[in-house]
């Protein structure tokens, strides 16, 4: 009988894990090799380009910087040059801007008003006829990266030309004074938003007052936060400071201009000129003056109720016969008053105390915005020269417009036909006075 060898077979979990553990080797074996090839070729292809890849970056960023240097050359030269052309007006620039990709700020204000202007009186025929007006809509712009130039405080765009309609002068375009070849101040820049509200005249007390200081009402409409105004003064007068106080705006808020001027802003914000029209404006700036310098204000109303109003401190439009007009109307009760040696306080509270005013055409009359409605108002005009100004505002302001129109007479020194002095006859001064109901005292 053979013997049989006994013949034990491994449990079948054993040779299942065995065989896992086998083949997990091959398989970390195999990805060993394909990495250690992978980083056999990635070593020598770095050693093959590793000198032309830095060129190649070195040249990128060299051309880069180039670039910039050039474009800022270019800024910095831009910059410090006079303008070359200009835009007549800011929608037009506006609408460059949007062509090129941008997008501008440019908000319209006043739309679509018109107003009922009645009749002017007088002995005559109606100087100022009745007659209904469209009246011209308002704007406030943002200019980014633009400039003010010179005493004149005239607006630069960022691609070096004028903006005509916001830095007028009375001089043809090409006269303007930024295109005078005389070299500019250095370069001064800041990061904050400036409002620019320059205008040719601001000198005088009427322009000051519905040129400049009235298109801060723009400003406020637009919601736009103004770190500082830029202003002209011209010739420095105290009417100015007082009303700017009288305004809130504290003097390290404004910033006046001076001869070659050279200041660039992140933000300029400028709006439109109040005036439309020669000495024509609609009715948002007497509002506002009125508003916020005598209605927001404390007056006593302690001054006369009739009052003439002289010019004999002026250099054009006096009186000629001034001292037989004041005597014809001291008969009246009217009380002569000269606006030179008044502030600005007590003009508000001479023109707010009075029912009747007798004045030659002059900057006085920027007072009417004071006066209450119904008040009578007598404009002497010499023949030739007789702007709508006044008598818009009293259409306005509700007031009771009378004019009268005389002859001229120029001084040797004088030239032009707004500086005619008046002859005014006694006995067609005292028929208006009847025709507005006036009666002596």
């Amino acid at each position: 009988m053979k013997r049989q060898r006994l013949r034990i077979h491994p449990h079948p979990k054993a040779t299942s894990i065995k065989k896992r553990q086998s083949r997990k080797k091959i398989t970390v074996r195999i990805y060993r090799d394909l990495i250690r090839k992978r980083r056999k070729k990635r070593i020598s292809r770095k050693k093959r380009l590793r000198y032309p890849i830095r060129k190649r970056k070195l040249r990128r960023t060299n051309s880069r910087r180039t670039s910039r240097n050039h474009r800022n050359t270019q800024t910095v030269e831009l910059h410090s040059k006079r303008p070359e052309g200009l835009y007549k007006t800011t929608s037009e620039w506006a609408q460059h801007s949007r062509l090129r990709g941008d997008d501008p700020v440019f908000m319209e204000f006043h739309t679509n008003e018109a107003f009922h202007f009645t009749a002017s009186k007088g002995l005559e025929s109606p100087l100022f006829t009745e007659n209904i007006k469209p009246l011209p809509s308002a704007f406030v712009a943002v200019i980014p990266e633009g400039r003010v130039l010179g005493e004149e405080g005239s607006v630069i765009t960022p691609d070096n030309r004028l903006l005509w309609d916001v830095s007028l002068q009375l001089l043809p375009e090409d006269q303007h004074p930024v295109f005078k070849p005389e070299p500019l101040g250095p370069l001064i820049e800041t990061q904050g938003t400036l409002a620019v509200l320059s205008f040719f005249s601001s000198e005088t007390y009427f322009h000051w007052l519905y040129d400049v200081l009235a298109r801060i009402h723009l400003i406020r409409m637009s919601g736009i936060i103004v770190d500082k105004y830029v202003m002209n003064r011209n010739i420095q007068a105290p009417f100015q400071d007082e009303t700017l106080a009288m305004l809130g705006i504290p003097s390290d808020k404004i910033l006046f201009t001076y001869p070659n001027m050279n200041l660039k802003a992140k933000q300029l914000v400028v709006t439109s000129i109040s005036m439309h029209s020669f000495l024509e404006y609609g009715s948002w700036p007497f509002q506002f003056i009125r508003q916020e310098l005598y209605e927001k204000q404390d007056f006593r109303h302690t001054g006369c109720d009739r009052i003439y109003i002289s010019r004999a401190k002026s250099d054009k439009r006096k009186i000629l016969n001034e001292d037989q007009v004041t005597g014809l109307l001291d008969n009246y009760g009217f009380t002569t008053v000269v606006l030179e040696d008044l502030s600005v306080a007590q003009q508000i509270e001479t023109f707010s105390s009075a029912s009747v005013i007798v004045a030659p055409h002059g900057s006085g009359l920027a007072n009417l915005a004071f006066c209450h409605p119904g008040t009578k108002i007598i404009e002497l005009f010499a023949r030739g020269y007789t702007p709508v100004c006044y008598w818009e505002m009293s259409n306005y302001l509700q007031l009771d417009y009378y004019s009268m129109v005389e002859s001229g007479y120029l001084e040797p020194n004088q030239q032009h036909l707004f500086e005619q002095n008046i002859m005014l006859p006694l006995d067609r001064l005292e028929q208006l006075l009847c025709l507005a109901g006036i009666s002596r005292i």
